[in-house]
């Protein structure tokens, strides 16, 4: 009998904090609706999220990418591009474009004209896989597995 009670304990125990965290969730989700709330900011609704468009963005880079470091810093400026896509388009003229290139010549002094021209080509890329995808790319986090293969986090921010 002293096992049983034992087992019960454990299992109380355990509901209790499975509680706790559902009433932390709920505590959170009510944060993230005051944020979107105070910052004008609405959740999108998308055939597919930023998370997989961002995926198939960037496959090929990926592809390509001989171990993690890389897959991480090719989905990086693959971010690079697309936010800078975005907010050509928002602004209607190329000025975001010109600050990253700037940017750019400043950090990686004799592969500008390079990162540039991959730079273009993926804000092309961008216009023509999503045209009509304004939503800008706060943040992400890339997970690896044993495998090598990889999940993809991002947060976004939708235009309103």
């Amino acid at each position: 009998m002293p096992v049983s009670k034992k087992r019960k304990k454990k299992v109380s125990t355990k509901a209790s904090q499975f509680s706790g965290a559902k009433n932390q969730l709920k505590r959170l989700e009510k944060k993230t609706e005051e944020f979107r709330n105070e910052n004008n900011l609405k959740l999108g609704s998308y055939d597919k999220n930023i998370s997989e468009m961002l995926s198939e963005f960037t496959k090929d880079m990926v592809e390509s990418s001989e171990s993690n470091h890389e897959t991480q810093k090719a989905i990086e400026f693959a971010i690079i591009a697309w936010n800078t896509s975005v907010v050509m388009k928002r602004q209607g003229n190329d000025s975001a474009l010109n600050q990253v290139i700037e940017a750019l010549k400043q950090q990686e002094a004799g592969r500008e004209d390079a990162l540039e021209k991959e730079l273009r080509i993926l804000i092309d890329r961008k216009n023509e896989m999503f045209p009509d995808e304004d939503t800008l790319i706060a943040n992400f986090e890339i997970s690896f597995n044993s495998n090598g293969k990889f999940s993809l986090s991002v947060a976004s921010i939708v235009n309103s």
